[in-house]
């Protein structure tokens, strides 16, 4: 079979759900195209952090894959192939003081877009390289960039969209249920083939 192969942060993994294996929105995305789901979704990802996680990864020349860019403010550090520490704005992550360093000495608005650009486009550069079939879907309007490769097999709306419409997950934060098999519905209600649009 298939695999439906998709990347992001806790929004991508599930986080809340009472039945993450069977609620979020990969599985029944998979169920829809009739595709093996591989879920490679990290609680606290950053973009660089997917980014890295695309490099890495075996693909099969018929996988599609679904990236759901995460928000520009969060970093990852990198400290070996498959270790990495999260590094969260301050009012999520209070008790990291390495965090609260970054945030407080080194953090600006600027560089996350400017680095968060190169680490989208790298990501499509490579998977354009291989002819991965992918869509890009963005978490929010306010997490949007104007990096060279922002249209490129995009989705036409924003994960934040669905997830106000419908109740949270169990830990208040996250989409719920209803949300995640709205949001497949809506990726699987677009085109999916490829269509490169630089």
């Amino acid at each position: 079979m298939s695999r439906l192969v998709v990347f992001g942060c806790s929004n991508t993994e599930g986080q809340g759900l009472a039945n993450k294996a069977e609620e979020r929105w990969s599985t029944h995305l998979g169920k829809f195209f009739n595709r093996e789901v591989v879920n490679k979704g990290v609680r606290g990802g950053s973009n660089k952090l997917i980014a890295h996680s695309i490099a890495k990864f075996k693909f099969d020349p018929q996988d599609l894959v679904i990236i759901q860019w995460t928000y520009i403010d969060r970093t990852t550090v990198l400290n070996s192939k498959t270790e990495y520490t999260h590094l969260l704005p301050a009012k999520i992550n209070v008790k990291n003081s390495t965090a609260r360093s970054y945030y407080k000495d080194f953090h600006t608005r600027y560089d996350s877009k400017f680095t968060n650009s190169v680490f989208m486009d790298f990501t499509i550069d490579l998977l354009l390289e291989q002819n991965i079939e992918f869509k890009q879907l963005k978490v929010s309007p306010q997490d949007e960039l104007n990096n060279r490769h922002r249209k490129v097999n995009r989705l036409p709306f924003y994960h934040s969209e669905i997830s106000a419409t419908f109740p949270k997950a169990l830990d208040g934060l996250h989409m719920g249920a209803q949300g995640n098999l709205m949001l497949a519905k809506r990726i699987h209600n677009n085109k999916m083939g490829t269509e490169y649009i630089i």
